[in-house]
């Protein structure tokens, strides 16, 4: 039987995929990695932190980007092997 499984390797993965909600600021070394990752300079890490801490941001909200990586995984996976198949076929009756 196989088996896929889906490891997001950023720390800040969760927060994607749950929402971090509100309340406070998020701390600066783990929103660093994610600005540095996105582009934004280290000057504007507190400015971000307050925005995201103020609920002012899509960080609160959850982007459940696991299941869509699963299905686009799965789909691609499935044609994949369904071309081989036929591949197959049409040697073997070739």
């Amino acid at each position: 039987e196989a088996e896929l499984r889906i490891i997001p390797e950023a720390p800040y993965s969760i927060f994607v995929e749950k929402g971090r909600g509100e309340g406070g600021i998020p701390p600066l070394e783990n929103l660093r990695v994610w600005a540095q990752a996105k582009g934004f300079p280290d000057s504007q890490l507190f400015a971000l932190a307050k925005a995201i801490g103020e609920g002012r941001t899509k960080a609160n909200q959850p982007n459940p980007f696991v299941e869509r990586t699963f299905k686009a995984v799965v789909d691609k996976t499935d044609k994949q092997i369904s071309e081989s198949v036929k591949e197959t076929i049409r040697k073997v009756f070739a």
